[in-house]
């Protein structure tokens, strides 16, 4: 009598802190290139947008190029970018919230590789105590 087993091999993922930089530079990347890093300023009257914008500048924001002026009648706005002080805290932020979902991956991995350990042993001991009662 045979019975398949599932066997695992090897052991799960370690906290790699090369692995986590890789990540959170890439996130940081896309957002230094998206519009994550702008905010956008929206008034319906064109006063009330060229006081809204001078506001934002006054904050240390400025008015990003690559993106258009939307100037139509009651929608007036305009992406800007975020002064380097709040955009080093969106980072901040951003970097722990991919550390957290990666140490989240690997408790994951890791109860998972537990789980199937623990069937492969079961089924292990229920596999040879077959093979014992039938000598």
């Amino acid at each position: 009598m045979t019975k398949k087993t599932n066997s695992i091999q090897g052991f799960p993922r370690k906290y790699d802190e090369s692995e986590l930089k890789q990540r959170q530079d890439g996130y940081r990347d896309t957002y230094r290139t998206s519009d994550q890093c702008t905010e956008i300023v929206r008034q319906e009257l064109p006063y009330e947008f060229l006081a809204a914008v001078i506001e934002m500048a006054s904050k240390g924001y400025t008015v990003v190029s690559k993106y258009p002026i939307w100037m139509s009648n009651m929608d007036h706005r305009c992406s800007m970018l975020k002064p380097t002080s709040v955009q080093e805290e969106d980072l901040k932020a951003l970097d722990e919230r991919i550390r957290q979902q990666y140490v989240e991956e690997l408790q994951k991995e890791l109860e998972e590789y537990r789980q199937k350990l623990t069937q492969q042993l079961i089924d292990a001991v229920a596999y040879s105590s077959i093979n014992y009662a039938l000598l």
